[in-house]
């Protein structure tokens, strides 16, 4: 049966999606706490109804129309972006989950595909259709049945990226039960032909606003020493969960922060030879051997480079340290924000 889908959408992309199968978005809107009007819907996405004009995405000659198509396949919704990506991003796709879930398949000439599976307004699972192995999200497993096609062609067809995004495709049918065919893509649906826009949140800019917003806010709600005590002590903690204090860099780097002397260049942690370089190419060199998370490479040089990023010049973020601090810490991080925590009151 996978199979079968599989090569349904191996044959569509090769067939009447030709001309965009470079580039392509395609996600499907099942509601669940009660349908939303189209209205609704398209307000999601950031667009009105006076955005619509029927069409096909594929005309009686066979040629295909760009634009967002927007229609039904039974109870679901299902939108159609041939070059365009609207329904992919994030804040959106989110959107449209609320009461709902939404699975989308993205890619384009130059971004790498992308598949996600959002449920009530939050992120189940997500992942790069190149390496599904490697997936995000409140819940990364949810779809280990579904991706079960799109692991087996990236183990054995890892030079055709045609057949990751067929194959992607076939996932999303899977977890919804939705098929794009030609019948659907023949039928009239309505047409945006603008691009839309949906605001973002208000974030702060920098910082850990996107990895830890609790620890971020309560930083920035801090004394400012407050918030230079906080950010050094994440970054020792680290060092020392990676045995990295004895390094001659560390400590020249922590005795200049301890005598209140932040210089932009600490001998031996920044520039070509130095111990941040050394560690960031030794993950270089293994990285795709495992998952960046579980990679002690990656975490021991993003350890470094936030000791490194203390010393930047005056004007740079100064919760930046924090960032390369929570990917060195890994599983710690809980243990690493209790102790910023206490610092913080």
């Amino acid at each position: 049966m996978i199979n079968d889908t599989f090569a349904h959408y191996r044959d569509l992309l090769n067939g009447v999606l030709a001309p965009t199968s470079d580039a392509l978005t395609w996600t499907v809107i099942q509601p669940i706490t009660g349908a939303p009007t189209p209205a609704e819907l398209l307000e999601r996405m950031g667009l009105q109804e006076s955005d619509m004009e029927p069409a096909r995405p594929v005309d009686l000659t066979g040629e295909l129309e760009e634009g967002m198509f927007i229609g039904r396949s039974g109870s679901s919704f299902v939108v159609v972006e041939p070059n365009g990506y609207q329904t992919s991003l994030q804040e959106v796709l989110l959107r449209l989950s609320t009461g709902a879930r939404a699975c989308s398949v993205f890619w384009g000439v130059t971004t790498p595909g992308h598949l996600e599976y959002a449920v009530y307004g939050r992120l189940v699972t997500s992942l790069a259709i190149h390496s599904p192995d490697w997936r995000y999200g409140d819940q990364p497993h949810a779809l280990d049945e579904e991706l079960t096609v799109l692991e087996q062609v990236t183990a054995h067809e890892s030079g055709h990226p045609d057949l990751h995004t067929a194959a992607a495709m076939a996932v999303v049918e899977a977890a919804t039960g939705v098929r794009l065919d030609l019948d659907w893509l023949a039928q009239p649906h309505a047409m945006v032909r603008r691009e839309a826009k949906v605001p973002r949140p208000d974030l702060p800019s920098g910082g850990v606003v996107e990895l830890d917003p609790d620890l971020d806010a309560r930083l920035r709600l801090a004394d400012p020493s407050v918030q230079a005590l906080a950010v050094q002590r994440a970054v020792t903690e680290v060092l020392t969960q990676h045995e990295l204090l004895n390094e001659p860099a560390v400590r020249a780097g922590l005795e200049l922060l301890a005598a209140d002397k932040v210089t932009a260049d600490p001998p031996g942690l920044t520039g070509c030879d130095s111990l941040t370089s050394r560690l960031r190419m030794d993950y270089v060199a293994h990285r795709f051997e495992v998952h960046p998370d579980q990679d002690p490479r990656r975490a021991r040089w993003q350890a470094a480079q936030a000791l490194a990023s203390l010393f930047t010049p005056h004007g740079y973020d100064v919760f930046q340290p924090l960032v390369h601090a929570y990917f060195a810490a890994g599983d710690q991080w809980p243990s690493v924000r209790r102790a910023l925590k206490a610092l913080l009151g």
